[in-house]
Formats: C-alpha cells, structure tokens, sequence
C-alpha cells in the first residue's frame, strides 16, 4: 500500500485501507439485506457514501465519519509515499474515526 521504507506510514495505510474496504462491505450488504435498489454502475465512492450511510438523524456522524475514512483511502492509494508527517492522520485520529464508525454500525445492528 505504501510508497518508500517507512514502515509505520504502511502500516496506517494498510489499517485505514482495512477498515473502509470493511465498512464499504458492511454498508453494501446493509443495503441489500433492507431492500435497497441497485446502486448506479459507475458511482463514485463518494456518492456510495452519500446512497449507503444517509444522513438521517442518527446517521450524520456515521456519513460524516465514513467520509474522513474515504479521503483517507483515496490518499493511500494514490498519494501514497507522500503523505508527509504533518499532512498524514495520526495513529490516534485514525483509531479514533475507525472506532467511531464500528461503534454507530453496532447501534445500528442493534437496533
């Protein structure tokens, strides 16, 4: 996933690449198992966000939160090696939006 020797840096990359390919999954079969219709064939991620984790009351931080994990992605695969120091998330930031994504898909499973 990652560009360059820093093994830290691939690391981040691989766990942020993890959990979006996890929720991706988990909100397109979410999807599927309410009824929902097709997604277009050539939607944008974004725009999979926008149709799987409406923003209904409840689901803001949800859509909100998988849209920072989103550009996260798009950064680890194309930007790569230069996500320097400063303009890459923290370990902490992403365990925090990560955490925050599985703690509002578990409210929702149980409700």
């Amino acid at each position: 996933v990652a560009g360059g020797g820093d093994a830290s840096l691939a690391r981040l990359q691989d766990r942020i690449s993890n959990a979006y390919l996890s929720m991706m999954g988990h909100l397109e079969r979410r999807h599927e198992q309410r009824g929902g219709a097709p997604l277009p064939k050539g939607s944008s991620e974004e725009e999979k966000i926008n149709a799987l984790a409406l923003r209904s009351a409840g689901q803001s931080q949800l859509c909100d939160s998988a849209h920072t994990l989103r550009r996260w992605y798009n950064a680890c695969r194309h930007e790569r090696g230069q996500w320097s120091v400063g303009a890459r998330p923290s370990d902490k930031e992403v365990a925090r939006v990560i955490e925050r994504i599985r703690g509002l898909l578990d409210l929702e499973r149980r409700a």
